[in-house]
């Protein structure tokens, strides 16, 4: 996703951060939720966090927030972010230098329109072409319709590519009912569970 002069970063820049080892961190809303394991083991990493003792699992995760998430994840230097490209987006938003950062790298685009829509919410489609820019398989055309051959709907054309590696990857994954569900906002707790895939692999 992206072009320009920059280094890419890759997997490899991931698996050699130093990840703490912790216990986790519980929260009252997660108790009992089918992603507890991976939201405590990443709120412990200080990835992600709750407030007032509540993670929200369940709500949708927003543009600004997951590239945010993986700025941290990957550790790249906000002060190397340089200029602001989206209409959308100030130095002052408390997001501003990672979203700028993520886009010099080539981790996301905007709109057409110049804008980033930071507060709108991520689809599962989204988080997947990021994920799978980073781990840049070069799958062929084959292979990518066989992946997608296992669900009944489908993914974006612009997206395909990049989703099939992280599908392949078992990274991110389809339902029960054969879909993919590539157009649904993710919610906070599986864009947590892909990004704990994604440190994982």
């Amino acid at each position: 996703v992206g072009s320009g002069d920059y280094e890419e970063p890759k997997i490899e820049d991931v698996k050699e951060l130093d990840l703490p080892d912790s216990g986790g961190e519980t929260f009252e809303d997660t108790k009992s939720h089918w992603a507890k394991k991976e939201i405590e083991e990443m709120a412990a990493m200080n990835y992600i966090n709750g407030s007032n003792g509540k993670f929200r699992p369940d709500d949708d995760i927003t543009r600004a927030e997951f590239v945010s998430i993986m700025v941290r994840i990957l550790g790249l230097n906000a002060s190397e972010a340089g200029d602001i490209s989206f209409s959308d987006v100030k130095s002052t938003d408390w997001f501003g230098k990672n979203v700028a950062l993520a886009a010099k790298k080539g981790l996301v685009k905007g709109y057409e329109n110049g804008t980033f829509k930071p507060n709108s919410p991520i689809t599962r489609q989204e988080i997947g072409a990021i994920l799978g820019t980073i781990l840049d398989e070069d799958l062929t055309d084959e292979q990518i319709e066989d992946i997608f051959s296992n669900y009944s709907d489908s993914v974006q054309k612009w997206a395909r590519p990049s989703v099939a590696a992280a599908i392949k990857a078992q990274i991110i994954q389809g339902f029960p009912n054969k879909t993919f569900g590539g157009q649904l906002n993710a919610t906070r707790a599986e864009a947590t569970v892909m990004l704990s895939r994604f440190l994982k692999y």
